[in-house]
């Protein structure tokens, strides 16, 4: 979908066979997945800094008991992060000490 609209903001149809990546360049656009991964960091980083008795801290580290469905787990938004992490090359521990710092994760979460 996100494609679809920026060759039509571009003036280019499928059939003229412009790369992906080119039409990005040339409308200086990030592609939405990057976007939603900056800010699901800046949003990690933010619970982190939080204080350990707020209500949203201890909403995000609530674990729900009893038993789960049959098949594969679902992905949780901790795996997510996991993800986003390795894929960046930061360790989880490496990365709760970096967005204690504000600036220091929003310096990480820019690049």
């Amino acid at each position: 979908m996100e494609m679809k609209y920026l060759r039509k903001v571009k003036g280019v149809n499928r059939l003229q066979r412009h790369r992906n990546e080119d039409i990005r360049r040339e409308l200086e656009i990030q592609p939405i997945t990057e976007y939603i991964e900056k800010r699901q960091l800046e949003w990690w980083g933010h619970l982190m800094r939080l204080p350990n008795n707020t209500p949203t801290r201890k909403i995000w580290e609530a674990r729900s008991y009893g038993k789960r469905k049959r098949g594969r787990p679902e992905e949780t938004w901790d795996d997510t992060i996991k993800k986003i992490l390795e894929k960046k090359k930061v360790t989880i521990k490496r990365a709760k000490e970096m967005a204690r710092d504000r600036k220091t994760w929003r310096k990480f979460t820019s690049s």
